[in-house]
């Protein structure tokens, strides 16, 4: 549920936008956006994910004496870091603003949001570390409540750009603080007395240390549109293909919606049961292995749908926008095939960095951005949004490759004949699709091949549990 109002929300501001103000306003937009994104999750640096769930769940397994010492010193960590990114931004705001090609005071505003929406994130660590997920899903709808409704006075009222950006530089911080009028049943539940609190320099240094290689798989996921739209933005040809890019990419995502918190959910369940095995070999090797088995087979099937039906439907999804939009499709399909591959891994990332394996998970995420930004130094000059769409998919697929390697060699967990499987059903539904009298056609190959594949085992659904109910 949550996930979906987060993803409802950033589905409905790029596609609102781009429908009211057009292809060069909206790519305007999308650099100012994802540049808060892209600060928001690397300020995180795994804390609210990965890292500070894993340390939460792993404290109440132990038992609760040291449990709010250490929530309170993660949540002071993570607000010091958003705050000195706020401030940098501040500092820094006009060389930015020239490298990007906006406002300046546009990237003032962002620095606020930022703040704002690292008060209503603490909620996410919280609830996720202690597996009682109905509270962030109930303050995430405060916090989008507001963020949605914003975004409908300007467009109802047919106002621009800059007068979005100042209501959420106020609706940010405001429902962040609103959000927290649900929390207080869930500390008392644990005993719980939130304090933000900075230890010592040197145990804060040493605590981002530890959780910066946590941050490196779902960073590496959430940034991608960052990374190509900001950071690369002087390669762009002009702001129109910035837009299609980002468009197609928000449209290719939604499978994440499964994805992100099935991963999320599964995190605490994977550690607890890597860390009370330890020594036990057959627990370690078996029920882990299995949760994650049975997980990847399911997102397959999800993922493989969406790109399915993306082929008789994907160009009448983009012209519900503007016409202009027709035109990617070839975008839209390149990036979803990819998309199939991406949260397929995200599992495996759980599973390895439960056991303690992050090290490989991080390098692998490295590799992945080196992948990325020289293929995208080629691709976008030349082709502009299929040249981003290329690196985004090649990043991808390496990315996949190392992590099925890794888990097969660290974890003993196989899965070569699912990711060649997937693979199988992904060609295949691509070479029926492009039948173009036929569209249609790739939905009943896809239900033949998730079944044949043994993807879905329909009799095995409704007993999968892959976490605690909270």
């Amino acid at each position: 549920m949550a996930a979906t109002v987060v993803g409802g929300a950033r589905f409905a501001s790029n596609w609102l936008v781009a429908w009211k103000y057009g292809p060069a306003e909206h790519g305007q937009f999308t650099i100012v956006f994802q540049l808060f994104s892209t600060l928001v999750i690397v300020g995180e640096l795994g804390m609210v994910t990965t890292f500070g769930v894993r340390q939460i769940s792993l404290a109440v397994a132990r038992g609760e004496s040291t449990l709010n010492q250490l929530i309170n010193r993660l949540s002071g960590t993570h607000l010091l870091i958003h705050t000195g990114i706020a401030v940098l931004l501040v500092i820094f705001a006009t060389p930015l603003a020239l490298w990007i090609n906006v406002d300046d005071a546009y990237i003032r505003l962002v620095a606020v949001w930022i703040w704002g929406i690292a008060i209503y994130r603490l909620t996410m660590m919280l609830a996720n570390g202690l597996e009682r997920s109905v509270y962030f899903t109930a303050t995430t709808l405060i916090f989008h409540s507001g963020w949605i409704l914003w975004l409908t006075v300007c467009l109802l009222t047919h106002r621009s750009l800059g007068y979005l950006y100042v209501g959420w530089a106020i609706a940010f911080p405001s429902a962040a603080v609103v959000s927290w009028a649900v929390m207080p049943s869930l500390l008392r539940r644990h005993h719980l007395r939130l304090r933000p609190c900075i230890s010592s320099l040197k145990h804060t240094l040493a605590t981002l240390w530890s959780a910066l290689p946590y941050s490196l798989p779902m960073t590496g996921m959430l940034i991608l549109p960052g990374i190509m739209c900001v950071v690369l933005a002087p390669l762009w040809q002009s702001r129109s293909e910035i837009s299609f890019f980002q468009i197609t990419f928000t449209l290719c995502v939604l499978p994440n919606l499964v994805a992100i918190p099935m991963s999320n959910a599964m995190l605490p369940a994977l550690t607890r049961l890597t860390t009370a095995s330890s020594g036990q070999a057959n627990i370690t090797t078996t029920e882990p292995n299995r949760l994650v088995k049975q997980g990847f087979g399911l997102l397959a099937a999800f993922a493989t749908l969406a790109f399915a039906c993306f082929w008789p439907l994907g160009s009448w999804l983009l012209g519900l926008i503007r016409d202009v939009y027709r035109d990617q499709h070839a975008v839209l399909l390149l990036l979803s095939a990819g998309i199939s591959f991406e949260v397929c891994r995200l599992l495996v990332d759980q599973l390895l960095m439960a056991s303690r394996h992050v090290r490989v998970v991080a390098w692998s995420e490295i590799a992945r951005y080196i992948v990325l930004i020289v293929v995208a130094l080629w691709g976008i000059a030349l082709w502009g949004a299929i040249g981003a769409a290329v690196a985004v998919t090649s990043s991808m697929l390496v990315n996949f490759v190392t992590k099925i390697i890794a888990a097969r060699r660290l974890m003993g967990l196989r899965l070569y004949t699912e990711a060649i499987a997937l693979a199988g059903l992904i060609l295949a539904i691509a070479a029926v699709g492009s039948l173009q009298r036929y569209p249609w056609l790739t939905l009943p190959v896809w239900f033949t091949g998730v079944l044949a594949l043994r993807f879905v085992q329909p009799n095995q659904l409704w007993r999968w549990r892959p976490f605690a109910q909270g």
